[in-house]
């Protein structure tokens, strides 16, 4: 008897799944998510690698091609301006990647520019100071600055490497990709 009332009950169950399941929609597959850059009809060859070779120290100074040393340009910031990832990554891990507080020196934390290496196993940034308090034109972070002897940032180059003009940007944040 009993086998009689389950069969139809676990019939209904896997039925109501394979219901719910055909009104979840499934994530996009390749070649269908419209990021900024497409999103404005930016086409891929507005964004020139970058051919400075400013890691040159890292590697003992030995001579690259052109093309290496954009690939490594390339592989190093693959980024390319992504927050949407790292704002993902910063929610999903429920706080405990926090770039702001890795790269503050704000007297509240452990850790500053002075400390990184030891508590973070970071390396700072060449050609940076550490901050000495809240800079106003960086909403108020304790971010280190570049220091005014130091070439500048070629990222900065927002004629030579420019970002989308989307959102925020443009508006309330400069354009560039750095």
């Amino acid at each position: 008897m009993k086998a009689k009332i389950i069969a139809p009950l676990c019939f209904a169950f896997l039925l109501s799944c394979t219901s719910l399941s055909s009104l979840i929609k499934p994530g996009p597959s390749p070649g269908e998510v419209v990021d900024e850059a497409r999103h404005v009809n930016r086409a891929a060859s507005s964004f020139p690698a970058a051919d400075e070779d400013f890691f040159s120290h890292m590697d003992g100074g030995i001579n690259l091609e052109p093309q290496e040393v954009q690939g490594r340009n390339t592989w190093i910031l693959w980024t390319g301006g992504n927050d949407r990832l790292w704002d993902h990554l910063s929610k999903v891990s429920f706080g405990t990647l926090d770039f702001l507080k890795t790269l503050s020196s704000h007297p509240s934390l452990k850790f500053s520019r002075d400390s990184r290496w030891h508590y973070l196993g970071l390396v700072n940034e060449p050609c940076f100071e550490k901050a000495t308090g809240p800079d106003p034109s960086r909403y108020g972070l304790w971010l280190d600055k570049r220091r005014a002897d130091c070439s500048p940032d070629p990222f900065e180059n927002e004629t030579k490497y420019p970002g989308v003009a989307i959102g925020a940007r443009g508006k309330t944040v400069p354009v560039g990709s750095f």
